[in-house]
Parts: structure tokens; sequence; C-alpha cells
């Protein structure tokens, strides 16, 4: 699979996740089949620009936020951000998942603007 691709369903997944939906969810507002939401979400698919487009609106983002960034650092940061969330969800201990956010709010500046 190529990496814009594989990118792209990264990216698709997250974002469908943060908006707390599921595929069948999604496929419904776009008005399309479950089947192709997971084809785009594996990357065995790319949308074309017309689904783009409707993916977007169904998730209320730009099509922008959806493509993968082309400068490298950005792309690690997003594919480093998935991965940290992957795991988060393995994690059963609400004490251990404290002691991450904790560790992880000394990462953060003070002076750094919130992020919604």
């Amino acid at each position: 699979m190529d990496t814009v691709r594989y990118q792209l369903a990264l990216r698709l997944k997250s974002i469908r996740k943060s908006k707390g939906l599921n595929q069948a969810e999604l496929a419904e507002a776009m008005g399309c089949e479950i089947n192709t939401i997971s084809r785009y979400e594996t990357g065995t698919n790319a949308p074309s620009i017309e689904h783009l487009l409707r993916l977007a609106e169904a998730l209320d983002v730009s099509p922008m936020e959806i493509l993968p960034p082309r400068n490298p650092t950005v792309q690690r940061l997003f594919q480093l951000r998935v991965e940290i969330n992957e795991k988060l969800y393995e994690i059963d201990n609400p004490d251990n998942l404290e002691k991450i956010l904790s560790l992880a709010n000394t990462f953060i500046s003070p002076n750094a603007p919130s992020k919604p």
C-alpha cells in the first residue's frame, strides 16, 4: 500500500473516532455502504474527490484535514499520536491512565495555546 493512502486511512479513522462515530454511522451520513468506509480506513481504496468532500462534510472538517500533510515532521507527529491513542485504549486501569495524563502534561508548555 502506498504511503499517502495509508496516511489518509489513518487520518480518516482517527477523525471518525474523535467525532464519536462508528463506521456504520459515517456510512449512513455519507449515503454509502459500510464496506466503503472500511476500505478507506484500511487503505484498500482511497476516496474519490467527491467522496472526500462528502467525508469532510459528514465529519464536519475541512477536506484538507483528512488529506495527509506533506511535511515529514507533521506526518510523524500524526503517526505517533495515532499509535499513542491506540495504546491508551489497551490500558484498563484508571490509575495508570492518570499517571500517563500527568506525564503528558509535563511535556506541554504552560504558555502553549490549548487545542480544541
